[in-house]
């Protein structure tokens, strides 16, 4: 059992352990925060904090950036390794789609992960998403690019 909870500090947290897999100076982490602080501004940049419900412990994050002109949104996500396995990721994304499908009436819900991730294709593939395909040095990641599998779900 989880919850899913909207904090800023959280999911800050969260992406900067999870999405680089490397530890990253303090440095680095205040040139991160500056940049997501950026996108709380926008009222319309959702996130949420995934914490387990019986202690309150973070478990990842998940967040929907719109695209008004398209009427679609875009998710990216992260777990804690510590908690991979567990299925938190799968039932957080089904939330995520029905929600996003619902109440944001959006025609297309997208999102995607690095190809070396396969956990993180299993769970998009368990939400009956479609895989489109590989997008090419599409994420840059510390190491350099890395191919991207792209799914979708349209309304």
């Amino acid at each position: 059992d989880f919850v899913c909870i909207p904090i800023l500090l959280l999911h800050i947290f969260c992406r900067v352990l999870y999405a680089h897999k490397q530890k990253v100076t303090y440095n680095e982490h205040l040139e991160s925060l500056k940049d997501i602080h950026k996108k709380y501004e926008n009222p319309e940049y959702y996130n949420w904090v995934i914490t387990q419900k019986t202690d309150g412990k973070i478990v990842g994050m998940i967040n929907l950036k719109p695209n008004h002109y398209n009427d679609s949104v875009e998710f990216n996500y992260a777990t804690d390794n510590r908690y991979w396995g567990n299925g938190y990721m799968t039932e957080t994304l089904k939330r995520i789609i029905d929600f996003a499908l619902k109440e944001l009436k959006v025609n297309r819900i997208q999102g995607g992960c690095v190809v070396e991730n396969k956990a993180s294709k299993r769970v998009m593939e368990k939400c009956n998403m479609h895989y489109e395909g590989i997008l090419k040095k599409y994420i840059k990641l510390q190491d350099g690019h890395h191919d991207m599998f792209m799914f979708s779900l349209t309304n």
